[in-house]
């Protein structure tokens, strides 16, 4: 099995990777541990949870050793597998030093009851590098950051799928 990690600005994932290439995310067995900030010190964007359509989210990295909040947290969306829209931003909660962020995929997207949201957040981070995004659902490598981006690429971004109520 092999180990590896990614860092942005002094933030780490950890993941484990066998013969077969198949990826072991550990994330989820630091997410309730305290000395690891609850996960937040494991992985940039974390700590979801969803109340009926509204999406909770934290955002956190380390830069010279000290917490920093991203500056902003785009979503990117589809309805019912048509094209990909966005960016919407989330709204920051207060206060704003736990980097805690939230949106209503309802309201935001104009989506229906019962339609089908699939959806992915950049996290942008203010820092002095070329890449300052993280993405949620996570990437292990670092990702394009627009649908247009991933297309060009031939590639396909990973998302999350929830029906509106």
């Amino acid at each position: 099995m092999v180990h590896y990690a990614i860092i942005l600005g002094e933030h780490l994932h950890f993941a484990a990777q066998n013969s077969s290439d198949k990826i072991l995310k550990l994330f989820p067995h630091y997410r309730r541990v305290h000395e690891w900030h609850y996960g937040t010190s494991m992985d940039y964007i974390c700590k979801d949870l969803f109340d009926g359509n509204r999406l909770y989210i934290t955002a956190r990295y380390l830069n010279g050793g000290v917490s920093s909040g991203a500056t902003s947290l785009e979503v990117y969306y589809r309805i019912n597998y048509g094209p990909w829209q966005g960016p919407k931003l989330m709204s920051k909660i207060q206060p704003t030093e736990n980097y805690n962020w939230t949106i209503d995929l309802k309201a935001m997207s104009g989506a229906s009851s019962g339609a089908i949201v699939d959806f992915y957040i950049a996290a942008i981070a203010d820092i002095t590098a070329s890449y300052k995004w993280g993405l949620w659902p996570q990437h292990y490598s670092q990702p394009p950051r627009t649908p247009a981006e991933f297309q060009a690429d031939g590639k396909v971004p990973k998302y999350h799928t929830r029906t509106i109520q």
